[in-house]
């Protein structure tokens, strides 16, 4: 069996929702791809980060202390 994982991404671009920009995606650290992938497993709404809650259905991360702070998300799988 492979240890390659599944790999969850955040848009760190200036402006992650300008279509004339190109998306910046940064990998989430072992930690957060962790938890925010257990919880996509078990079909939760949503993941709790330390500041950051993450949405599945809207594919989208925010900001606790300030929800219009968001960021689109995606999710990789592991290379074949």
């Amino acid at each position: 069996m492979s240890d390659e994982k599944v790999q969850w991404f955040w848009n760190a671009a200036p402006n992650p929702f300008d279509k004339n920009q190109s998306p910046t995606w940064t990998p989430y650290s072992g930690e957060d791809n962790k938890i925010i992938e257990e919880h996509f497993q078990k079909k939760s709404l949503k993941a709790e980060l330390k500041n950051h809650f993450i949405y599945f259905s809207e594919r989208m991360q925010v900001q606790k202390q300030d929800f219009h702070r968001q960021r689109p998300i995606k999710r990789e799988p592991p290379p074949k």
